[in-house]
């Protein structure tokens, strides 16, 4: 797994704990010897967890090759215990594929468009690396799960003179987070602050797709308008005093927090790594019964009507404008949503794949 356990909870986190109910699983992570260790909490027995540690400064070519050697090390005794490999990253790949038994059945779980990240697109031979070891990925596996239509298109014209086993598995929700707990005291405070304000909400990671220039904009033509940000950063947050980043939160207290919140907002920047995204939080903030506002592009237009698509500040600010004159607005009954875009829905289907020669050999 690419996104450490101890992360906010995401795909690799969601999918593994319903698979962990039928199978036997075993998580792998990589982490630095400079890194501080992660808590890998879980409440599922099923569950096993190994740290595969690696030097720093690994998009270095000769350091990725030492840790490609003293991976397959460690490695080597634990794969005795497996006979399924799933991989959520094709830079994982890179490591264990050497080590990986003939007759063992591989996965590919690509959620997202792995070239298209910033730090990989500014670094022609990381870039290249990432490529080569996703053709290499591709050419082992027994079947790839696509998050979302669009990236799934994305990937098979990217190398398309292969021929690839594959399924659409979108994003979905957990259904038993729909549950009312306190609230951590700390944001109670700051929403009875801002309380004389309509408050926009979001959750997530923050990072370079976040559509800063957009909110900024938002508020400084509409002073009664604030937005709440829960979630981890690795970009900088704008300083304006009715944007208040309210850190990261366990994901069972998302539901009581976002009832505080008037409507929740997905602003993303529309660019070809979000193009092929399947937000895993609209799923989320159409179960949590809030007015729901997110940028508008293919794989947001599905989740319509249950939510409120904008293409520009003009759109946004009539959609704002709506919710405030009908707050307690429903745009359509949720349980038929709910019930069928639950992360158990969605492993069970995975699992029927998984168990299902036939269904392989397609």
């Amino acid at each position: 797994m690419h996104i450490q356990w101890g992360w906010i909870k995401q795909r690799p986190h969601f999918l593994a704990l319903e698979l962990a109910t039928k199978f036997k699983v075993s998580i792998f992570t990589l982490s630095s010897f400079k890194s501080k260790p992660t808590e890998n909490l879980c409440e599922n027995n099923n569950i096993d967890f190994h740290t595969l540690k690696k030097f720093p400064f690994s998009k270095n070519k000769f350091i990725n090759k030492i840790n490609k050697i003293f991976i397959q090390i460690q490695i080597k005794k634990i794969m005795k215990m497996c006979d399924t490999i799933w991989v959520t990253h094709p830079l994982l790949y890179y490591y264990i594929k050497d080590s990986i038994p003939k007759n063992f059945k591989v996965f590919y779980d690509c959620m997202d468009d792995a070239l298209e990240f910033s730090d990989v697109k500014n670094n022609t031979s990381f870039l290249r690396h990432i490529q080569d070891q996703e053709k290499s990925l591709l050419d082992r596996v027994d079947c790839v799960f696509f998050s979302s239509k669009v990236l799934s298109e994305v990937v098979k014209k990217r190398y398309m003179n292969r021929t690839l086993n594959y399924r659409v598995i979108n994003n979905a929700l957990e259904p038993s987070s729909l549950i009312k707990c306190s609230v951590p005291k700390l944001i109670t405070e700051k929403v009875l602050d801002n309380k004389k304000n309509f408050i926009l909400g979001y959750f997530g990671t923050l990072s370079e797709w976040f559509d800063f220039e957009l909110i900024n904009e938002l508020l400084n033509e509409n002073s009664d308008l604030c937005i709440m940000l829960l979630g981890p950063n690795d970009c900088i947050i704008p300083n304006h005093p009715r944007v208040i980043h309210l850190g990261s939160v366990e994901h069972k207290f998302l539901y009581s927090i976002t009832q505080l919140f008037d409507a929740l907002i997905m602003p993303f920047k529309i660019n070809d790594l979000i193009k092929s995204v399947d937000p895993v939080k609209l799923y989320e903030y159409i179960a949590f019964e809030r007015p729901v506002i997110a940028c508008r592009y293919e794989e947001t237009e599905k989740f319509l009507p249950h939510i409120h698509l904008y293409s520009n500040l003009n759109e946004l600010q009539k959609i704002i404008i709506k919710i405030k004159l009908n707050k307690n607005e429903e745009l359509n009954d949720k349980k038929d949503f709910i019930n069928s875009n639950s992360w158990q829905k969605r492993a069970d289907e995975i699992s029927e794949i998984l168990l299902d020669e036939n269904k392989l050999q397609e």
